[in-house]
């Protein structure tokens, strides 16, 4: 179940609202938060943008210099020169995967500190390959931005399972959280139709 809530922190997920005028990069988008801190900013990665076909060898040989089945995405317009992982571990138990060093978001999701380790735990078999979601880019707000942006309804702060939200398809992943919601406000917004200016 999704329920909503006002602290920020690591594990919480933003939901565009459909109402308010976007950045494209945002539409529709869902992110999920990686740091906060007080007095410095909040940063997250966009989990329902993948990047383009074309784009996913290239980003894959740079990562790891092969061909990963993983997943590819854009995690935000800012600091497109960086790459960033999150590791599915829904569904799995530790004699089943075994993680590199980082840290756990939220059930079902860990963030590995080291991109050479986490390469090497798929290679020696530790890790599916389709478990892996790279992001290039990250999204960032300066210190009180996100909670001038909460404020003026931009987003809706949730909190889901893991489970919902690195499994399954990425291009329903918006519509999917709004109808696992419990406030009904959001179930509609799930119904409303694309804004074609944004395509």
């Amino acid at each position: 179940m999704v329920k909503v809530c006002d602290q920020i922190e690591p594990g919480n997920c933003l939901i565009a609202s459909p109402m308010i005028p976007m950045d494209p990069n945002f539409y529709r988008t869902v992110i999920l938060l990686t740091d906060h801190e007080e007095g410095l900013g909040t940063s997250g990665l966009v989990l329902n943008h993948p990047v383009p076909e074309d784009h996913r060898s290239m980003m894959s040989k740079l990562i790891s210099g092969s061909e990963l089945k993983s997943h590819f995405l854009t995690g935000g317009p800012v600091g497109t020169d960086q790459a960033f992982c999150l590791i599915d571990t829904s569904g799995s138990s530790t004699t089943e995967i075994v993680l590199p060093d980082g840290r756990e978001l939220l059930p079902g999701v860990h963030q590995p500190s080291d991109f050479e380790e986490t390469v090497e735990a798929v290679s020696a078999q530790h890790i599916s390959e389709d478990r892996l979601h790279f992001f290039r880019g990250y999204s960032g707000w300066e210190a009180g931005q996100l909670e001038s942006e909460l404020l003026e309804s931009v987003w809706v702060m949730i909190r889901t399972s893991g489970d919902d939200l690195l499994s399954g398809a990425r291009d329903d992943l918006w519509n999917r959280l709004l109808n696992q919601s419990s406030d009904s406000n959001l179930r509609v917004w799930s119904q409303l139709p694309h804004d074609d200016r944004m395509n």
